[in-house]
């Protein structure tokens, strides 16, 4: 009987230690995860940031080329 106690603590404390060594990665991989999000979210803002102004720059080329168009016909 002391020896079956003994072997289901020892399998208990392993367990445990099995438990305890999960939550810590589980805790590592949650703060990667947040790091990537936080990196991602930088990049879309970037991202949309450059899209706006390369939209507003084709916008001032068009112009420019319709300017040019209209200054050609008037000479």
């Amino acid at each position: 009987m002391d020896s079956q106690i003994s072997s289901l603590n020892s399998k208990v404390q392993s367990k445990d230690s099995e438990i305890t060594s999960t939550k810590k990665e589980l805790e590592h991989v949650k703060k990667e995860l947040k790091s990537c999000n936080l990196s991602l979210n930088t990049s879309e803002v970037r991202l949309t940031r450059t899209y706006e102004v390369n939209e507003k720059l084709k916008e001032l080329l068009r112009n420019s080329k319709e300017e040019e168009k209209g200054n050609e016909r008037a000479s």
